[in-house]
């Protein structure tokens, strides 16, 4: 299965949000106004670069991410 996912579509979650999706962060690049942060799945198998804001708060090494499924088609 293939699941393609639009970046407009995710956004980043509270450690609270109880369906979002829990992924490990590897490294984060502080670019000043954006920080690009690499993260990968539990399983290890996907990684993604996560676009953020420069003031985000980041939670030791976890990021959570929710999809918003009603702005899916």
């Amino acid at each position: 299965l293939i699941l393609a996912i639009r970046p407009e579509h995710l956004r980043l979650a509270s450690l609270e949000e109880k369906e979002a999706i829990s992924l490990s962060i590897d490294t984060i690049d502080d670019l000043g106004a954006d920080k690009l942060i690499r993260v990968q799945t539990p399983c290890g198998k996907t990684r993604l670069v996560v676009r953020a804001m420069g003031d985000v708060p980041l939670n030791d090494n976890q990021l959570r991410l929710e999809l918003r499924v009603n702005k899916a088609n």
